[in-house]
C-alpha cells in the first residue's frame, strides 16, 4: 500500500488549540476534502502534551459545514498518545474513503485533559486559516459550533491510493453497501413514506428485546423531537412522526435525520417533509 503525507507547505505552527472545561462529550471536527479515487490511512497533528491521551479519533462522512451526529462517527482509533508540542502520527488500522466531498476527522476530548499551556493539556496546534471554515467544536455530540475561519487545527491526512482494502463511509457515519459494518443486520431501519406530508413511519424489527431510543434531529444537529424511550419486545415495530416538535409544534418543510440507537448503537436515515 502506497501513502504519503506532506508537511513541508503546512505554514508554521502560531498556538495551541484547547478547550476548558471539557465535557463527555466535548470534541473537535476537522474537515478533510476528498477527491474520486483518493483514501486516508491516518493523520500527522501536532500535538501539545505527551501526558494527554485523547480517548478515541473518529471519522463520518457528509456535507461541508455539518458534522452531524457524533454518535454517528466511526471509530479509527482509540488511547491516542502523541509527542509533546511537536508532530505526531497516527495510522488507522485500515484506509477509510467517502463518496461524498470530504469527511470529518474528529478528535474526542480527554475529561480533565484540560488545556492549561504549551505542552500541558491536550490541544492540537494551529495556524492562520485560509478564509474557510476548519474546525467544528461540540460539547454534546449534537450541536457543533464552528471555529473563525482565520483559525485552521495543524492537521494533515495521509492519504493512500491503494482502495483494495479500503472503508468506504457513507453519509451520516454510515458504511456504504458491500462495506465492513459493525452494526447488526437485524435492525433494518425503513422510512415510508419519504418524503411526506403530514405523517411518516419508521418500522425496524429488533432479534432480542432492547432499550430503544427514536429521535429526529434537523440538519443542524439540533433535536426536534423524541418519539420513544423504552424497552421493546423482539419483532417488528413502527413508530409515527407527525412532523412536530417537542412542544408539540408542526415544523417547516426541509430534510430531517431520523436517529434510533438500540443498545448503544445508532441508526441513522433523513427524511424530508414536504408541505
Amino acid at each position: 500500500m502506497s501513502s504519503s503525507v506532506v508537511l513541508a507547505a503546512i505554514p508554521q505552527i502560531e498556538g495551541i488549540l484547547g478547550v476548558d472545561p471539557i465535557c463527555e462529550e466535548t470534541a473537535l471536527a476537522i474537515w478533510v476534502e476528498i477527491e474520486p479515487g483518493e483514501a486516508i490511512s491516518g493523520i500527522t497533528w501536532f500535538n501539545n502534551d505527551e501526558q494527554s491521551v485523547f480517548p478515541v479519533c473518529l471519522a463520518v462522512s457528509g456535507e461541508y459545514g455539518n458534522p452531524g451526529l457524533l454518535t454517528d462517527a466511526e471509530v479509527v482509533g482509540e488511547q491516542i498518545s502523541g509527542n509533546e508540542n511537536d508532530w505526531s502520527v497516527l495510522e488507522f488500522g485500515q484506509p477509510i474513503t467517502t463518496n461524498d466531498d470530504g469527511l470529518y476527522i474528529i478528535f474526542k476530548l480527554p475529561v480533565n485533559g484540560e488545556f492549561e499551556s504549551e505542552g500541558v493539556g491536550s490541544g492540537l496546534g494551529c495556524f492562520q486559516g485560509v478564509g474557510r471554515n476548519h474546525c467544528w467544536l461540540t460539547d454534546d455530540g449534537v450541536s457543533w459550533i464552528t471555529f473563525n475561519p482565520g483559525i485552521q487545527v495543524a492537521m494533515a491526512p495521509t492519504m493512500s491510493m491503494d482502495k483494495s482494502e479500503v472503508r468506504v463511509i457513507n453519509s451520516m457515519g454510515q458504511p456504504e453497501e458491500g462495506a465492513p459494518n459493525s452494526l447488526t443486520s437485524h435492525n433494518v431501519l425503513n422510512i415510508f413514506p419519504n418524503p411526506f406530508n403530514p405523517i411518516t413511519e419508521i418500522s425496524f424489527s429488533l432479534e432480542n428485546g432492547s432499550f430503544v431510543a427514536a429521535k429526529v434531529y434537523n440538519t443542524r444537529g439540533q433535536l426536534i423531537a423524541t418519539l420513544l424511550e423504552e424497552m421493546l419486545p423482539t419483532g417488528p415495530h413502527n413508530i409515527q412522526w407527525h412532523g412536530k416538535d417537542q412542544s408539540g409544534r408542526s415544523v417547516p418543510s426541509g430534510v430531517y435525520l431520523f436517529s434510533l440507537e438500540v443498545d448503544n448503537q445508532v441508526f441513522s436515515q433523513r427524511c424530508t417533509l414536504l408541505k
